[in-house]
């Protein structure tokens, strides 16, 4: 997989959400940032990383994070599509972005 493709879509992520990139690899807890990197997590599996380069990738940025915190997220943002129009609509416009 490309780092390269992966720091876009954390670019994309930052942008969308107005969340610095360096938040978003760093270990803060705050909600607007914890969404972001969920966000980011569930972004990058759907264009084919799978948790382990996702794992790579943030750790290289600096954030040291766990499978199965990526997998928590992944899964949050399904279940926050689910319930919420603003994060379906949010996930579309990044998928389509690509």
């Amino acid at each position: 997989m490309d780092s390269k493709r992966f720091y876009a879509i954390a670019k994309r992520v930052s942008e969308h959400t107005a969340v610095d990139e360096d938040d978003i690899f760093s270990p803060s807890r705050m909600q607007p940032i914890s969404d972001a990197k969920h966000l980011l997590f569930y972004i990058a599996s759907r264009e084919g990383f799978t948790n382990g380069y996702i794992q790579r990738f943030t750790t290289l940025r600096g954030l040291d994070i766990h499978h199965s915190s990526i997998k928590h997220g992944i899964d949050k943002v399904d279940r926050m599509i689910k319930s919420d129009n603003i994060w379906k609509e949010m996930t579309t416009s990044l998928l389509c972005g690509a």
